[in-house]
């Protein structure tokens, strides 16, 4: 399958049994009877499809990890190329289980770009985590160029069609987008909100 459509048409390959027709989810937000509404009563309606295509993200420095564990105070280090180690730290806390925040830190450094890349946490940070405390010595890893295009969430790949109603004056009385996503067979940590 090589596009959105053809994974949802009926009877395309199932890449997953527990998720008939390829289907991860339908999502909706707002009052669809209104929407209806202000669309059928619109003087206007402009009606606009969108391909934003599919991307690899592709940062001037590949991703990269740096852990070390300080078995005195049971305390975790992680220096990490992330564009969000806020949220890195309660990821690696409440979902990882690596330690309670107050005993992880995580450091990111100066690291340029990302595109969206660097938001997520990657199996190879909660590895050097775990080996950092399983061999009692700093851990570090580093992605090449080729490891970054199959591992790092590639983005976008959405089919959309908008529409906007107008009354006689030019003024937005409804609005309404269907996007059809793909996440690929695997979702990662943000995915989902990308799209919603």
């Amino acid at each position: 399958m090589t596009t959105t459509a053809a994974a949802l048409v009926p009877g395309a390959p199932q890449i997953h049994p527990e998720c008939e027709g390829n289907l991860i989810y339908d999502w909706e937000i707002g009052n669809e009877a209104a929407t209806d509404a202000a669309i059928a009563n619109a003087a206007h309606v402009t009606k606009l499809d969108i391909t934003n295509n599919r991307l690899v993200p592709n940062p001037m420095e590949p991703r990269a990890a740096v852990a070390d564990y300080d078995e005195a105070e049971e305390h975790f280090t992680l220096w990490t190329t992330s564009q969000n180690p806020h949220t890195a730290r309660l990821v690696l806390s409440a979902f990882h289980n690596i330690a309670p925040e107050h005993k992880l830190r995580v450091i990111a450094p100066d690291v340029g770009g990302g595109f969206g890349s660097k938001i997520y946490v990657y199996p190879e940070e909660v590895a050097c985590l775990w080996a950092a405390k399983k061999t009692g010595r700093p851990v570090k890893w580093v992605s090449d160029r080729t490891e970054a295009f199959h591992t790092d969430a590639h983005g976008r790949d959405h089919e959309t069609t908008a529409e906007v109603a107008f009354d006689a004056d030019n003024w937005i009385t409804g609005f309404r987008v269907n996007t059809t996503a793909n996440f690929g067979a695997y979702m990662s940590l943000f995915s989902s909100a990308v799209p919603t």
